[in-house]
């Protein structure tokens, strides 16, 4: 299962947490801290998935995500958040039809394992407390 999630948030503690739990299921993950960290990890390692926080200093999670989906068009990225819905992310410039999905906080672990699963083999995967910005 050797697929390559980069993890940004940040707050440390939860990307070394996410990172960490990955990482017990198989997957190479990667920890980072800021968005400009990720995106210039996309040029370098051949990323899956990015799991990122929406609310993030400098660089949020959906410039990162529009990135991403620029660099990278295969890559596919599940963005976190306790505040922004998908209705909110959708109505950014730019953002509309974007092929990223948001997961709400709180949420339990085992709900983001199967949404990463899903994402990563190829279904579409989404769950009563996700929604496709697409």
């Amino acid at each position: 299962m050797e697929s390559t999630i980069l993890v940004v948030d940040d707050e440390r503690g939860v990307a070394d947490a996410a990172a960490t739990i990955l990482k017990q299921e198989g997957y190479c993950a990667l920890a980072l801290y800021n968005a400009a960290d990720a995106i210039a990890m996309l040029s370098k390692v051949d990323v899956a998935l990015v799991l990122s926080d929406v609310n993030m200093p400098e660089i949020d999670g959906v410039d990162l995500a529009m990135e991403a989906q620029r660099l990278c068009p295969k890559t596919r990225v599940l963005l976190m958040s306790g505040y922004e819905t998908p209705e909110t992310i959708g109505q950014r410039k730019g953002c509309a039809g974007c092929p990223f999905q948001i997961m709400a906080k709180p949420f339990r672990m085992h709900q983001l394992l199967e949404k990463i699963r899903a994402m990563i083999e190829g279904g579409d995967g989404c769950l009563a407390d996700c929604a496709c910005l697409d």
